[in-house]
């Protein structure tokens, strides 16, 4: 956790729901996902649930870790949500959090 002006920037890791699969294979899934029928269930439904094809790698602490990161920026004076972001599990905090404008709140 970086705290900047009063701002704590941190991240927590999300579990994907899906088992990882080959770039290969995401990468047919993502084509697939495109197309009319791709969008639809075996009985011409839309899908309410499908693949998560965004999940990536991360390690930490040496443990293993497919899925998310949740980056969030908290007021530290009030407790208040500034923003959140979901993230493949491989994006660092720095980049993605709006409030985070200065080096120092690089980590």
């Amino acid at each position: 956790m970086t705290i900047n002006e009063g701002v704590a920037v941190d991240a927590r890791l999300v579990q994907s729901a899906s088992h990882p699969i080959s770039n290969e294979e995401i990468k047919k899934q993502r084509e697939k996902r495109e197309t009319p029928e791709g969008k639809l269930d075996k009985n011409g439904n839309l899908l309410k649930f499908s693949r998560d094809l965004d999940s990536d790698w991360v390690v930490k602490k040496g443990v293993f870790h497919y899925g998310f990161n949740e980056h969030a920026s908290v007021d530290t004076n009030y407790g208040f949500v500034l923003a959140t972001e979901l993230t493949p599990a491989s994006v660092n905090d720095s980049i993605y959090l709006p409030y985070c404008v200065t080096d120092s709140c690089h980590t």
